[in-house]
C-alpha cells in the first residue's frame, strides 16, 4: 500500500465536502420533485406523458432513501476509481478476471439515455469551466500530476454523471422514468455544482494548494447554465442554427445580407455614397472573395447588382432571424418575404435551394452559402424519408 501523505489528506477533506454538499442538492431535487411533476403533468395534454409524469412521481416518493443512498455510494465509487487512476494504482489487466464479462448489443433507448447523459455532462462542463480549470490543476498537484486528464479528476462532470446514472439503472427499469429522473437532476442539481466546484477550490486554496494558478487570467462574465435544446419543428430549428452559427463565428468574419436598393435595411441608417458606412462590428481587412468585393472601397458594404448591399452583422442579424423565426417576413429582403411566409404551409418543399437564388442567397458571403448548402441537404434527406 503506498504511504498515506498530507496531500491524502487534504484529497479526503475534498472528497468530503464535495459529496456532502452534492447528497444536499440531489435531496434538495427531491424535495421539490414533487411539486415539478405534477406542473408538468397539469401543463400537457398528452396521456402518455401525464401518466409518465405520475409514475416517475411515485417512484421517487416510494424510493426516495434508496436514491439519495446510492447516490453517495455510487459517486464515492467513482471517486475511488478516478483516483486508483490517476494515482496508478490498480491490477494488471492480465490479472483480471474477465470469465463473467458477457457482450451484447446496446439497445435504441439505452443508447438515447447515454447520449442524455453525455450531452448534460458536456452542459456541466461548459457551466463550469473557469472553477473546473482551476480544480484539475490543483488536484493534479495532490496526485503529483501536472498534465491531469479533467476526466481523470475524481471531481469531474463525467463522475457526477456517471454516479446518477447507475443511481437511476439500480432504482428503476423503465428508461423512460430514468429520463425524467434525469431531466430532474438537470433542473435541480446543476445549478448548485458549480457552487460547490468553488467551495472545494476555497478548501484547497486555505491549504496553500496553488493559491496562485498558472495561465489563469482575469475572471470571465457570469455565464447562464446551458439548456438542453428545444425542438419546435424544422423549420424552427433551421433558424436556431442559423442564430447558433451567427453567435459562433469568429470574430471579423462578415455576414453580407442584401436588400433591393430601393429598400432600406432595419437599423441601418442611410448616408451618402461619399461617407464611410460603418460595419456593425468592426472587421480587418481581408482578402476580397468573388462576388464580395467592396463597392467604392466602402467598408461594411458589397458590391452587386442593384447597388450596394449593406452588411448586416452580429446583434442586428441575429434580431432579424429571430423576427423570421417569429414569422415577420418583412425582416428581410422583399423577394424572400414571400418564400419565407410560406415554410409555415404543410407540404415537403425544401425552400432553401429557392433561396439561394433571392437577393439574400446572392449576398451571403462563401462560409454562408456553404452552410446553406449542407443545411439544404440535411432537409433533402428528411423529406426524402416516407
Amino acid at each position: 500500500m503506498p504511504q498515506v501523505t498530507p496531500f491524502d489528506n487534504i484529497l479526503a477533506q475534498s472528497r468530503d465536502l464535495f459529496c456532502e454538499r452534492l447528497a444536499t442538492a440531489l435531496a434538495g431535487m427531491l424535495d421539490k420533485a414533487d411539486n415539478a411533476l405534477t406542473a408538468l403533468e397539469s401543463e400537457i395534454r398528452d396521456v402518455d406523458a401525464q401518466a409518465l409524469y405520475r409514475e416517475t412521481r411515485d417512484k421517487v416518493l416510494a424510493q426516495r432513501e434508496k436514491i439519495e443512498t446510492q447516490f453517495r455510494v455510487r459517486y464515492l465509487r467513482e471517486f475511488q476509481l478516478r483516483s486508483n487512476r490517476s494515482k496508478k494504482i490498480g491490477d494488471d489487466f492480465a490479472d483480471i478476471d474477465l470469465s463473467d464479462v458477457e457482450l451484447a448489443l446496446v439497445g435504441e433507448d439505452d443508447l438515447n439515455e447515454t447520449l442524455k447523459f453525455n450531452a448534460m455532462t458536456a452542459r456541466l462542463r461548459q457551466y463550469c469551466e473557469e472553477e473546473l480549470a482551476a480544480l484539475d490543476q490543483r488536484v493534479g498537484v495532490l496526485f503529483g500530476d501536472a498534465g491531469l486528464q479533467p476526466d481523470d479528476n475524481p471531481f469531474a462532470p463525467q463522475a457526477i454523471s456517471d454516479a446518477y446514472k447507475q443511481t437511476c439503472a439500480q432504482v428503476e427499469d423503465d428508461v423512460e422514468v430514468r429520463l425524467v429522473l434525469l431531466k430532474l437532476f438537470d433542473e435541480f442539481v446543476l445549478d448548485e455544482i458549480r457552487g460547490i466546484y468553488r467551495a472545494v477550490n476555497v478548501l484547497l486554496v486555505q491549504n496553500s494548494i496553488l493559491p496562485k494558478l498558472r495561465g489563469m487570467g482575469a475572471p470571465k462574465r457570469e455565464r447562464i447554465k446551458p439548456r438542453p435544446p428545444e425542438t419546435k419543428g424544422p423549420e424552427q430549428d433551421f433558424f436556431m442554427l442559423l442564430q447558433n452559427l451567427v453567435a459562433q463565428r469568429p470574430a471579423g468574419i462578415a455576414q453580407p445580407v442584401s436588400a433591393p436598393a430601393a429598400t432600406p435595411v432595419p437599423s441601418a441608417t442611410p448616408v451618402p455614397a461619399a461617407t464611410p458606412v460603418p460595419a456593425a462590428i468592426p472587421v480587418p481587412a481581408m482578402p476580397a472573395m468573388p462576388g464580395t468585393l467592396p463597392a467604392d472601397g466602402l467598408p461594411g458594404a458589397v458590391a452587386g447588382t442593384g447597388g450596394v448591399r449593406q452588411v448586416v452583422e452580429g446583434a442586428e442579424l441575429q434580431r432579424s432571424l429571430t423576427r423570421v423565426q417569429l414569422g415577420d417576413a418583412t425582416a428581410v429582403a422583399a423577394d424572400v418575404g414571400p418564400l419565407i411566409a410560406g415554410i409555415a404551409e404543410p407540404g415537403t418543399t425544401n425552400v432553401l435551394r429557392e433561396l439561394k437564388a433571392t437577393s439574400l442567397g446572392g449576398g451571403m458571403s462563401q462560409m454562408d452559402a456553404m452552410t446553406l448548402d449542407i443545411v439544404a441537404l440535411l432537409f433533402d434527406q428528411l423529406f426524402d424519408d416516407s
